[in-house]
């Protein structure tokens, strides 16, 4: 599966940034509407005019909450699912208590790499404060000390910004692969830190 990414790729602000005032932590059951959500529209946001109008408002929002009780609910019906999540970890940013930005990493899931990001979102409106980066840098961290030397995630080729956002970071731009968003065939671009210590170190930020 590719990581639908929409990151946080616009300019930077003048004033105080949010990722200033930031809380990350682990997710739990108890967030999977909330993370089911924000995801939604995250894409309603920055793939309108790439997928189709009638999918993002449509069976969108569905599909995520389907997709996040199987990763993070308790039921009993979500035991399967959640019990073949891939090994690696969700994490949340959080300000004022309000959920901000999420990441999902997973460990030894794309062949070839170490970690992989699935997903990473900040929510519309804060873009462009350093959310993602901080979400980014601290998953790095977390799979640097599970022992992962590497990170790959990959974006809509269409979307120049995130592009260099994440060659800004450091990462090298690979090969394209087309996959399905929601009733639309679109091509993604491969982006790798061949050295996971790019994200992790003061240079970073």
């Amino acid at each position: 599966m590719s990581s639908h990414i929409s990151s946080d790729t616009s300019a930077p602000r003048s004033e105080t940034s949010p990722s200033d005032h930031l809380r990350i932590r682990d997710a739990e059951a108890a967030d999977t509407m909330t993370v089911a959500g924000l995801h939604s529209e995250s894409w309603q946001s920055a793939y309108r005019g790439l997928a189709s109008d009638s999918y993002l408002d449509g069976p969108l929002a569905g599909e995520h909450r389907k997709r996040w009780q199987g990763l993070l609910g308790d039921n009993p019906e979500d035991a399967v699912e959640k019990a073949t999540r891939p090994a690696g970890f969700i994490r949340l940013a959080e300000q004022d208590g309000a959920l901000v930005g999420f990441i999902a990493l997973w460990v030894n899931y794309k062949e070839g790499y170490d970690a992989y990001v699935e997903n990473l979102h900040v929510r519309p409106g804060l873009r462009g404060g350093g959310i993602g980066r901080r979400l980014l840098q601290d998953a790095a961290s977390c799979a640097a000390a599970q022992g992962c030397r590497n990170l790959s995630l990959e974006v809509l080729e269409d979307n120049a910004g995130a592009v260099r956002f994440y060659e800004r970071l450091g990462a090298a731009s690979k090969e394209t692969a087309q996959e399905m968003l929601g009733d639309r065939l679109l091509d993604y671009r491969l982006m790798v830190w061949d050295d996971i210590t790019k994200l992790t170190s003061p240079e970073s930020s």
